[in-house]
């Protein structure tokens, strides 16, 4: 999947550089690696939408994954149509076996989706952005939000796919932080970051699905040649 989601990052950049081709050679490539990355796919529709202003884009955005959240019933009803209906879903239900979503509402998921807010307000005002590529990471790196409502409807291996839009994290973050005008929001924003993510670190080990799965002895790859 690691491979898939490079290719998947690599299928972007190549059509923010209007390379749709060798983009969407990319993206079939990451598919044949590890079919998640079909979720990939509806991003190409960005080539072809004029992006002078994100704003209309950032309010529907935002107001889905609100409803996708706060109506449970609805994200339920959503994804139990999704398994049944998408053969490849259906396939991959079973991967995040005893998987439990662990989640939970609290300061800590306020923390955990400021970088979500940042995003949400530099797509609102426009004003962060030096050209179109800037603009396409965002929406990329903004619309995870989406996978959030179904962690908390017991479908936490949904969280994988998250990955794929993770990896914009990376650039964008630093990307928005470092132009925001207030040297104080600058580096308080960068703090939360960066203890967010050792807390994350640690905390994944902690979990029982993941404390079971690495908890013994590690081994490199050439152990198995």
């Amino acid at each position: 999947q690691g491979l898939a989601v490079a290719l998947f990052v690599a299928a972007i950049l190549l059509m923010t550089n209007r390379k749709l081709i060798y983009a969407i050679i990319a993206l079939f490539i990451a598919i044949n690696m590890h079919k998640t990355a079909i979720i990939g796919i509806p991003f190409f529709i960005l080539y072809f939408v004029p992006l002078k202003s994100t704003r209309a884009l950032s309010i529907i955005v935002a107001s889905l994954g609100l409803t996708l959240f706060f109506a449970t019933s609805i994200a339920s009803d959503l994804f139990n149509s999704l398994i049944t209906s998408v053969e490849l879903l259906n396939q991959y239900e079973n991967m995040g076996e005893g998987m439990v979503a662990e989640e939970s509402l609290g300061l800590g998921f306020v923390l955990l989706h400021i970088p979500h807010i940042v995003f949400l307000y530099s797509l609102w005002s426009g004003g962060y952005f030096r050209n179109e590529k800037e603009k396409i990471l965002t929406i990329v790196a903004f619309f995870d939000i989406l996978i959030i409502p179904f962690t908390y409807i017991g479908s936490a291996y949904m969280s994988r796919l998250g990955i794929y839009f993770l990896a914009f994290h990376v650039a964008v973050i630093p990307m928005l932080y470092s132009r925001l005008t207030k040297k104080e929001v600058r580096l308080g924003l960068t703090f939360i970051v960066v203890f967010i993510m050792l807390y994350a670190y640690r905390g994944f080990f902690q979990t029982s699905y993941w404390r079971d799965t690495f908890g013994g002895p590690f081994h490199t790859i050439f152990s198995q040649i």
